[in-house]
């Protein structure tokens, strides 16, 4: 490969010194375009004025390089004094120290950890840790670390009541006391549990974490409803409408198909028109058992045109 001078960079900011490196200088220049730009780790200093610029490039300037390899450069980084952070609300102290509204200095880039749990409600969304601690001194733009409270309630009982009940009642916690307006916890329906009693249909069976555990607010409870048994149609020789369902005799209502979902799986061609979407077969047999929204994979003849 071609080798070009490198042009001196030092001294200019990253986006200028990017520029001339990837697209030359105000005049184009011999190195328009020759060079990848990579940063690499700032270089600590206490002069604020030199914050943003390159303090220096490998290679060098005026160094011959190959055409399009890289020229590292590693910008001035002053350093700050992080500030105290724990006891203040989380909110605030990303705020302050991502320089909030006016973009006063210092910055730094903030990151939140996992919260730890905490059964004061005062403490809710408080700072708990840092990293780095209060007064340690660290480049800008750099990143703290911020460790928040999150308060624990205890989850409710759920088993026994009906899903949607169960999911009002994850919503309702806390609102009535002003503590969460949207709930005190999340839910989620895991697949359901085979049971031939359908009285239990779509009640709660299992609940995760269990009744009285204390987790923490805004977090998911894992409901396992009960799945009712019902006896799977004969859906053979049946045609597939544009719904996707399949009309069967005695079983097409109520607590039939309605009690499943169809889907197509493979498809067989054929030349009669008479046949087209029709069922030849079907996953699970027609008058086995299984749970409500069991899916029934269907096979169908399909129309073959010239």
């Amino acid at each position: 490969a071609a080798l070009v001078a490198v042009p001196n960079v030092v001294g200019k900011s990253v986006m200028e010194a990017r520029t001339t490196l990837t697209q030359g200088g105000p005049r184009g220049g011999p190195a328009n375009g020759q060079f990848t730009v990579e940063v690499g780790p700032a270089v600590a200093t206490t002069d604020m004025h030199k914050d943003g610029l390159v303090a220096e490039q490998h290679p060098a300037a005026e160094e011959q390089a190959p055409m399009r390899s890289v020229v590292t450069i590693n910008p001035w980084a002053s350093q700050a004094h992080v500030p105290n952070m724990v006891g203040r609300n989380l909110g605030d102290a990303k705020r302050m120290l991502e320089g909030g509204p006016t973009g006063h200095d210092p910055r730094f880039v903030v990151a939140v950890g996992t919260a730890l749990p905490t059964t004061d409600p005062r403490q809710d969304g408080m700072v708990a840790q840092q990293n780095p601690a209060a007064g340690a001194q660290a480049l800008q733009h750099s990143t703290v670390t911020l460790i928040p409270w999150v308060e624990t309630v205890p989850v409710p009982k759920l088993v026994g009541m009906k899903v949607d009940a169960a999911q009002a009642e994850l919503k309702q916690s806390g609102a009535a006391t002003g503590r969460r307006p949207g709930g005190d916890f999340t839910s989620e329906v895991a697949a359901g549990k085979p049971t031939p009693d359908r009285g239990k249909d779509l009640t709660v069976a299992e609940q995760s974490p269990a009744a009285g555990e204390l987790a923490p607010r805004g977090s998911k409870v894992t409901l396992v409803p009960w799945a009712a048994l019902y006896r799977v149609p004969n859906l053979v020789g049946g045609r597939l409408n544009r719904t996707g369902t399949v009309p069967a005799p005695g079983e097409a209502s109520g607590r039939g198909q309605d009690a499943f979902l169809v889907k197509t799986g493979e498809t067989r061609p054929t030349a009669d028109a008479a046949k087209d979407q029709v069922v030849i077969a079907q996953d699970p047999a027609a008058g086995t058992q299984a749970p409500r929204g069991t899916i029934i994979v269907v096979t169908v003849y399909a129309l073959q045109t010239q």
